[in-house]
């Protein structure tokens, strides 16, 4: 039987929104609409725009209703921590800030003076990252008090938008996992923790698991005839991401690329042991209803970053076939430093790193190019070495999602530098895993398994295989002393 689903997928970049054709056991996907979501200066602050974002999303409605099919149902996924204040006229607060902004500065230290970092982890599962919802909440209160009286609710992004196709307010348990304000034995919201932080608990709801039926799109969004249903799926796209891995088994980890990067494993229950905590792992909700035991990364955002500062702006393209002709490894940095996290230039900041490291610096721009991909494999494989110091089941291969699908030296990079057979795709991990969710709480597909059977008979799926071990454990080796804060011989 054919059917069709629309995936909302909101990226700190650009949003999309996604066609999925389910016919004859298999999933197509047709991209109707794609627009930009930039952050804006506004007010002193890093914001978002979602008056922009909700009239691109009428658009791309619109223009959905000249595809053949009338989808049964629509879900949005968005990226994480952030957050939308609505007031009594169900409005915006204000614009939404960003979480690049740096009015977090601090507040991580100040926070944890009241409830331990220990404490904190124990009942969140969430490691600490300035950019986390608890700690811009800290800053809103301090700094504009009036706005949190200003407000009936707080919505997490995808929450929010939800709620424009809806009119139903609803806290999902993904997105609000994110947030290390949910208690994760509970997956509930932690009241010590909203006490500690002077936060009304009436803002905010018991979070709902993906699959729950929201209601149907309200008029103003309207483009088919039929009943479209607005169901929540995991509102955090890396959460949608990994419903998407094609996985046959469970000794796997997975590793889903974008601006950042997450490497973990999907677990029934919580890690909230001291290795976790110190090593920089979050338990963060999955779209089944347990947890993606997982790190962030920075991700392709260096990369990124980088093609600004190359005078000729090569494409995507270009710079690994520029990256091939620099030698490997001769130039590196560690990419989860502070320093990459937002610069100005970010070959500037690669220059600050090298001569913080006593390096000489690269020559030519495909030495900086090569420095950033062999930099990000080998992060990875840090990574993945924390995991299993972590996570005692055996991880036999990597299955890697998202943008990377795109890079075959990313991936073969990834391969080599970790030691493992790299599975990469579906490239389109947030939406598909989306489509997936949607499905199961439509009764057309059984469960995750069976959603995951259908993936593997619907996308290509590239396998490599890791190369020259010898020469790669040497840069290991060199990475962990020379490189990396957590090397115990770090100079």
């Amino acid at each position: 039987m054919k059917y069709s689903c629309l995936a909302l997928d909101l990226g700190a970049g650009s949003g999309r929104l996604v066609l999925g054709i389910f016919a004859d056991g298999k999933l197509t996907l047709e991209e109707v609409s794609r627009f930009p979501n930039n952050i804006q200066h506004v007010d002193g602050h890093d914001r978002w725009n979602p008056d922009e974002l909700a009239e691109n999303i009428k658009t791309a409605l619109s223009l959905a209703k000249e595809h053949e099919t009338e989808p049964l149902s629509i879900g949005v996924d968005t990226w994480g921590v952030d957050y939308v204040l609505l007031d009594h006229s169900g409005k915006p607060v204000e614009q939404p800030v960003a979480y690049r902004d740096k009015r977090t500065e601090g507040r991580i230290e100040k926070f944890t003076e009241l409830i331990s970092k220990q404490l904190l982890f124990q009942k969140t599962g969430i490691n600490f990252h300035r950019y986390n919802t608890l700690y811009q909440l800290s800053a809103q209160i301090e700094e504009n008090p009036e706005s949190i009286k200003k407000t009936i609710r707080l919505l997490m992004m995808s929450d929010y938008f939800n709620y424009l196709l809806s009119g139903t307010c609803a806290n999902e348990f993904t997105a609000a996992s994110t947030s290390q304000m949910l208690n994760a034995s509970k997956r509930d919201w932690d009241m010590e923790i909203l006490n500690a932080l002077k936060f009304p608990s009436q803002l905010v709801s018991k979070p709902v698991m993906p699959g729950t039926h929201l209601g149907e799109i309200k008029p103003e969004f309207r483009a088919h005839n039929n009943p479209v249903q607005v169901i929540a799926v995991g509102g955090h796209d890396t959460a949608s991401a990994v419903a998407a891995v094609p996985a046959t088994d469970d000794n796997h980890a997975f590793l889903c690329t974008g601006t950042w990067c997450m490497m973990g494993v999907e677990v029934k229950v919580p890690v909230c042991t001291t290795t976790a905590l110190q090593k920089g792992y979050s338990n963060e909700g999955a779209a089944g209803g347990g947890f993606r035991l997982l790190k962030n990364l920075m991700g392709l955002w260096i990369i990124r970053e980088l093609q600004k500062d190359i005078v000729n702006q090569l494409t995507y393209s270009e710079m690994e076939q520029a990256a091939l002709t620099a030698p490997p490894c001769r130039h590196l940095v560690y990419p989860n430093d502070p320093s990459f996290f937002n610069p100005a230039s970010m070959k500037k900041a690669f220059n600050q790193f090298f001569q913080k490291t006593r390096q000489a610096h690269p020559v030519t721009d495909a030495e900086y190019i090569s420095c950033a991909y062999h930099s990000l494999a080998l992060l990875y494989r840090e990574a993945l070495d924390e995991l299993r110091s972590i996570h005692k089941n055996p991880i036999e291969c990597i299955h890697l999602l998202g943008g990377a699908c795109h890079s075959p030296l990313m991936c073969q990079l990834t391969a080599s530098a970790t030691g493992l057979p790299v599975y990469a795709g579906p490239a389109e991990g947030s939406v598909t895993g989306n489509l997936i969710v949607q499905a199961i709480a439509l009764g057309k597909i059984k469960n995750l398994r069976a959603g995951r059977e259908l993936i593997r008979r619907s996308f290509d799926i590239a396998v490599y295989h890791p190369e020259d071990q010898q020469e790669w454990q040497k840069t290991i080796d060199r990475f962990n002393k020379k490189i990396s804060p957590q090397g115990k011989n770090n100079e």
